[in-house]
C-alpha cells in the first residue's frame, strides 16, 4: 500500500530563535539544515531583523523551484555576506536574474550563481558593481542560449556553468571591465562551437587564457583598499569608505575621483602611468579629497555662472594641492610627474573656449618651479593664489576676478579646449 513518506521531525534547537527561523524558512530538503546550522549564528548576529525575514523568506521560495537543496544551501551561505558588505540594494536584480534562469533551459545554474555572489560582493565592492556584474552574467546567458529559429530557448548554455565556476578566480584576477571584455569575446568568437565555448569559459583552451591575460592589467582598488584606509587614518585621522568606480577606460584614468559625504568614489583598477606606481597614483587621489575634507568650506554660488562655479572650483583645487604638499611634500615628484604638458599656446582662442586651458596654465605655473613659460604669462596670479595656500582661506574672490579679467570673447564658443586640462587625481 503506497502512502506518503512522514515529514522530517522537527531539530530540537535549545536556542528560540534558531526554532523561529527555521520555521520560517520552512524548508525540510535534505542539505538544507546542516546549511542552516552552519549560517543561522551569523544572520541573526549581523542582518536586520527585516533582512532576517526577507532572506528566510526566499529561502523557501528557493526550496520550491524543483532544483533540491543545492539553491537554497548557496543562499544561506552567501547572501549573507552580500548584505553585510553592501547592504540589500541589489536583492531585486539577484531575483530577477534568478527567474530568467528559472524559466529557461539554464536553471542549474541558480545555485552556482548565488555562489559567486559573496565573492562578487566583496571584490567589486559596491552595489553598482554587483548590479553591472548580474546584468553581464545574464546577457551572456540571453546571447549563448540555444534556441529553434530564435524563438523558444531549449538549449542550456554551454559556457554558463563553466564560466561561474570560474568567476571567483577571475574577479582576483581581472577588474569588471576587464571580466566584461573577456566575457563577451568569448561569447562572440564561440557563439557557433559549443564544446569551444565551454573550454574557454573552463580556462582550458589557449586563446582563453591569453584574452584573460590581456585584462590583467594595472592594479585593483580592492587590492590596496586596507592600504589605503591606514594611510588615511595615520595621515589625516579620517575614515572614509572607498567605492569602486567601475569603467572600461578605468585603466585610463578617465573616471575621475568623486567625493561624496562619506564616501570616495576611486577608479576600480589603475595602471602605473609616467613612473608613477598605480598605488602611488590612488595615495595622490585619497591624500587631495582628504584636503578638501579637512580644508574647503561651501560656497553658495546661485549666481554663478558656468565659468565662474568652473574657475572657483578649479582655484580651490589648486589651493588644496598647494596645502597638501606643504604637508606632504613627498607626493610633489608623483604630482608633477602626473601634470599634464600645457603651453601657453596651446589653444586658439579664434576657435576653442580656451578658459579651462588658462586654468590649466595657472596650475601649471602654480605647481611647477620649472614651468617658466607659464610662469611668465600667470605670475600675478600665482602669487596672489600661493597667499592664499592656508586652511581657512576664501580663493572664490580671487577665482571670480580671474574670469573677468582673462575673459576672452571665445569663451563663449561651444568648442571647448580640454588637452592638458584632465588631471589624474582632481
Amino acid at each position: 500500500m503506497y502512502g506518503h513518506a512522514p515529514a522530517p521531525a522537527e531539530p530540537a534547537f535549545d536556542d528560540a530563535r534558531w526554532l523561529a527561523a527555521w520555521r520560517e524558512l520552512d524548508c525540510r530538503l535534505d542539505g538544507v539544515q546542516s546549511a542552516f546550522e552552519a549560517s543561522v549564528e551569523q544572520i541573526l548576529e549581523r542582518l536586520t531583523p527585516a533582512q532576517q525575514h526577507g532572506l528566510w523568506g526566499i529561502g523557501r521560495q528557493l526550496g520550491k523551484l524543483g532544483r533540491g537543496a543545492a539553491p537554497v544551501q548557496a543562499w544561506l551561505m552567501h547572501w549573507p555576506e552580500v548584505v553585510t558588505q553592501l547592504g540589500d540594494d541589489d536583492l531585486n536584480d539577484v531575483m530577477h536574474l534568478i527567474q530568467v534562469l528559472h524559466k529557461s533551459p539554464n536553471s542549474a545554474a541558480i545555485a552556482p550563481l548565488l555562489g559567486t555572489l559573496s565573492t562578487a560582493a566583496r571584490r567589486l565592492g559596491s552595489s553598482d558593481g554587483l548590479r553591472l556584474y548580474l546584468q553581464l552574467i545574464e546577457q551572456f546567458t540571453q546571447s549563448t542560449t540555444g534556441s529553434i529559429h530564435g524563438l523558444q530557448q531549449t538549449q542550456p548554455s554551454p559556457g554558463l556553468l563553466p564560466l561561474l565556476n570560474q568567476v571567483p578566480q577571475l574577479l582576483h584576477w581581472l577588474s569588471l571591465a576587464g571580466l566584461r571584455r573577456w566575457v563577451l569575446h568569448g561569447a562572440r568568437v564561440h557563439a557557433r562551437h559549443p564544446q569551444h565555448q565551454a573550454d574557454y569559459f573552463a580556462l582550458i583552451s589557449p586563446d582563453s587564457v591569453a584574452m584573460m591575460q590581456r585584462q590583467r592589467q594595472g592594479h585593483l582598488l580592492v587590492d590596496v583598499q586596507r592600504q589605503l584606509h591606514l594611510s588615511l587614518r595615520a595621515l589625516w585621522n579620517q575614515d572614509i569608505s572607498l567605492v569602486p568606480l567601475t569603467g572600461d577606460d578605468a585603466g585610463a584614468a578617465r573616471i575621475s575621483p568623486g567625493l561624496l559625504l562619506d564616501a570616495l568614489g576611486l577608479p576600480d583598477v589603475l595602471q602605473d602611468l609616467n613612473g608613477v606606481p598605480a598605488l602611488t597614483r590612488y595615495q595622490l587621489m585619497i591624500m587631495h579629497a582628504a584636503g578638501h575634507r579637512a580644508w574647503s568650506g561651501q560656497w553658495v554660488a546661485d549666481n554663478w555662472s558656468p565659468a565662474q562655479r568652473l574657475a572657483v572650483e578649479w582655484f580651490e583645487d589648486l589651493r588644496i594641492d598647494l596645502l597638501m604638499l606643504k604637508r606632504l611634500p613627498g607626493l610633489r615628484k608623483p604630482l608633477l610627474a602626473l601634470l599634464p604638458p600645457v603651453n601657453p599656446s596651446d589653444c586658439n582662442p579664434v576657435e576653442h573656449a580656451c578658459l579651462r586651458h588658462r586654468l590649466a596654465v595657472l596650475s601649471r605655473a602654480a605647481l611647477d618651479d620649472h614651468a617658466t613659460d607659464c610662469q611668465t604669462v600667470m605670475a600675478p596670479w600665482v602669487s596672489l593664489l600661493k597667499a592664499l595656500a592656508k586652511p581657512d582661506a576664501d580663493v572664490a574672490p580671487l577665482a571670480l576676478s580671474f574670469v573677468a579679467r582673462t575673459r576672452l570673447p571665445s569663451d563663449a564658443l561651444p568648442q571647448v579646449w580640454f588637452e592638458g586640462t584632465l588631471w589624474d587625481w582632481r
